[in-house]
């Protein structure tokens, strides 16, 4: 039985907490419903519409703001500009910002699900909403006040039915256990922290229990399940490597039409890669997910045309997979399409679009992008020069890691930089 609170929990729900917003934007009425409809069923999708939902809010205040020209910017740029015009404060922005890069991760990872993170999106989309009327309809707004998201329990829905609900939710509770994926369970600082705290024996015994419900889902069929055992006993991640048994079930959820697993299967048979190599195979498989527009498969297919590596050459085709790819906000593709039109490499050379796409890479955190950015914007020789600005991509791109980035970092502090890149 549902207390009263509940159920007027269910009806907000039901009738979309951001309905105010109806005289403003049905679209956003409409994404908000959408929101809500796959909070808990569907995290991932819930994330990719908070994104979308971030971005239509944040036009309509440029709009409102004067600056037209923020409307076709990407969703940084116009965070950074409100921003700095203080059309927005810094604390509105950095909510605005969880919101773009949690949906980023949705968009770009097929696995990435935090129930967590989508109900975090929700309520600050919500006060972030809540304010826009305020500021921009009627000072005197009110609203009734967040209500916090429940999944609905029709009456209707049997015991046993539950039962299944409830079984599905352990057995992917027990696989988040034992992932380290940060789209699992959350940060790998945070995976890190519990597996810290936690007895060897006790992660052990978990991770044997994991992988038992594992096999279970996998063997009734469950796609994900079959894609995640294949990975695991690929890799050896936290379990015994073995490969066959890998191999059998990467084919399985190949067959089954899972994208990733199409797209893993076709690159490790083109490249040998713990499997033995097969080109022919490898190409159609990763042709079958390109097909499902699975943008990591469309990048590696389109570089490998491109490149002529594993395949033959085809540099119309290969430059047709990068754009798609990229198209699709794939960081890599991204990267490529935007380094060789910035350069000339392959492609006529054309400034606005190569600076374009690299930007977008490495505001997507591509590392490699972010070092190649501010390297362009330091020698200003293809782009305009802005020597600070290139000082702070090199900055991000050592924070995350790229060595080549840290290495020109130290020479500078030694009066070198200027020598590091002849």
């Amino acid at each position: 039985m549902h207390d009263q609170s509940d159920k007027e929990s269910l009806m907000v729900s039901k009738h979309g907490l951001f309905s105010f917003l109806a005289d403003v934007s049905v679209d956003l009425v409409s994404l908000g419903e959408q929101l809500e409809r796959n909070l808990f069923d569907d995290p991932h999708a819930s994330l990719a519409k908070a994104r979308v939902f971030g971005e239509e809010l944040a036009k309509l205040i440029a709009a409102k703001e004067g600056r037209t020209r923020l409307v076709s910017a990407t969703q940084y740029e116009r965070l950074k500009a409100l921003a700095q015009q203080g059309a927005i404060t810094e604390e509105m922005r950095s909510h605005f910002d969880f919101v773009r890069t949690e949906g980023n991760k949705a968009v770009h990872n097929p696995k990435y699900e935090s129930i967590e993170q989508a109900l975090r999106a929700h309520r600050i989309l919500y006060e972030l909403s809540v304010w826009f009327m305020k500021q921009y309809v009627n000072p005197s707004f009110m609203h009734e006040g967040y209500v916090h998201p429940r999944p609905s329990w029709p009456e209707s829905v049997s015991l046993d039915r539950i039962e299944e609900i409830l079984e599905k939710a352990l057995e992917k509770k027990l696989k988040q256990v034992m992932s380290t994926d940060p789209g699992a369970t959350g940060t790998m600082e945070q995976e890190s922290a519990i597996a810290g705290q936690a007895n060897p024996a006790e992660n052990k015994d978990k991770v044997a229990e994991g992988m038992k419900w594992l096999a279970k889902a996998a063997e009734a069929g469950d796609v994900w399940s079959m894609a995640e055992l294949a990975y695991r006993k690929l890799t050896g991640k936290q379990v015994k490597q073995d490969v066959v048994e890998g191999e059998k079930w990467l084919r399985k959820a190949s067959q089954a039409g899972d994208s990733w697993s199409m797209m893993e299967l076709g690159y490790r048979l083109l490249v040998g890669d713990g499997l033995r190599q097969d080109a022919v195979e490898g190409e159609m498989w990763l042709r079958r997910s390109t097909e499902a527009e699975y943008p990591e498969a469309m990048r590696i297919l389109g570089y490998r045309l491109l490149e002529g590596d594993g395949l033959q050459r085809n540099e119309a085709e290969g430059k047709r997979w990068i754009q798609q790819a990229a198209e699709k906000e794939e960081p890599i593709a991204m990267r490529i399409l935007g380094y060789r039109l910035l350069h000339g490499v392959g492609y006529e050379r054309d400034q606005a679009q190569g600076e374009f796409w690299l930007r977008k890479a490495a505001e997507a955190g591509e590392v490699i992008a972010m070092r190649e950015y501010g390297y362009a914007l330091i020698e200003g020789k293809v782009m305009a020069q802005d020597i600070a600005a290139g000082e702070r991509w090199l900055t991000k791109a050592a924070e995350a890691g790229d060595a080549e980035a840290g290495q020109w970092l130290k020479k500078k502090k030694g009066g070198l930089w200027n020598l590091f890149r002849l």
